[in-house]
């Protein structure tokens, strides 16, 4: 896998997560049980808005390209379902037989991050299936 990924979650506010914020963990589990982090990518969720591709500048060619205006920032609306996709830091790592890919999603990371909301107590619904899937795109080089 080499290049950026991408999560697309279909996703429900439930409590206290207008102002929040989602982290993506992309994680190698070993045959012995080891897990091996190996990128993420985080998304304030009221930067949700997304731009044309054709807008997309040349020093930000991201898979996922973003306004980032204030105009376009809203809060996200609690228990309404919404797509939101965000990419993955880029990475290019070598995933060996019998190893399993894992997605660990999170509402915070107080280590790394501002709490948002700044409480830290959001709940989120994330959904997946047929009709309302979830999933992941790795740039799988062969």
């Amino acid at each position: 896998m080499t290049g950026l990924g991408r999560v697309t979650m279909q996703v429900t506010g439930v409590h206290g997560a207008q102002h929040g914020a989602l982290y993506a963990y992309l994680e190698d589990v070993q045959p012995n049980g080891r897990v091996t982090y190996i990128t993420e990518g985080e998304l304030t969720l009221a930067n949700r808005a997304m731009a044309p591709k054709e807008n997309n500048p040349l020093w930000r060619k991201l898979r996922t390209p973003r306004t980032y205006a204030r105009a376009d920032a809203a809060p996200l609306p609690l228990h309404t379902r919404q797509q939101i996709t965000f990419d993955l830091l880029p990475t290019s790592v070598q995933f060996h037989p019998g190893d399993r890919i894992r997605i660990a999603i999170a509402a915070a990371d107080p280590d790394s991050f501002q709490l948002l909301p700044a409480d830290g107590n959001a709940t989120y619904r994330i959904s997946h299936g047929p009709a309302s899937p979830s999933f992941v795109e790795l740039p799988i080089i062969r």
